[in-house]
């Protein structure tokens, strides 16, 4: 199984000014992972928390609205930068997704699969410390500001809300390669 953690992909003033940018943005909606029914919603229950996604590979309109530019280009450098620290490297890199994801206490995410296409791999950026983090298989990764983790796309996996902290925000990115392996 392919789990790689990097620490201090970038410090934790550019990723202020992104946790900014995000809390502007007016594009966020409820987790679909799970349906919830109406008679479901009460305070006792968690949700699965908020979603944007900004950029989508198969849906060129999702990447059209105002804002998505600016936070697109962070999510670009954020990636680039992980590319460049990571033990692996990749052949004919496709971007396929970024995904912003936000937790708050209620919340915990729900066990899947981002891809079922064994060529597609997951990043999932923590963008501030928090005490939530995301379970990969059966590991859990504590969210710490500036740490991703890489992972192939068809991996189980889930988001995990924080308890102490208000508020976690992570952004997933996922991508293709027709190859990977490690740097010599």
């Amino acid at each position: 199984m392919l789990i790689e953690v990097l620490d201090n992909i970038i410090d934790k003033d550019y990723y202020n000014i992104i946790i900014n940018s995000l809390y502007q943005s007016p594009c966020w909606y409820p987790s679909l992972d799970e349906k919830v029914e109406l008679d479901d919603l009460n305070p006792n229950k968690s949700d699965s928390g908020f979603l944007m996604m900004s950029y989508n590979s198969d849906k060129p309109e999702v990447g059209l609205k105002p804002d998505h530019n600016y936070i697109n280009h962070h999510a670009y450098n954020l990636f680039e930068l992980f590319l460049m620290k990571s033990s692996y490297r990749f052949k004919d890199i496709n971007l396929k997704r970024y995904l912003w994801n936000y937790y708050n206490k209620s919340s915990d995410g729900v066990l899947h699969s981002d891809s079922d296409t064994e060529s597609f791999f997951s990043i999932v950026f923590y963008l501030k410390d928090s005490d939530g983090g995301t379970y990969v298989e059966n590991e859990f990764i504590e969210d710490a500001c500036g740490r991703a983790v890489l992972f192939k796309s068809n991996t189980p996996h889930r988001g995990k809300g924080p308890t102490i902290f208000k508020n976690r925000f992570c952004l997933n990115v996922v991508f293709q390669a027709s190859d990977y392996g490690l740097k010599k």
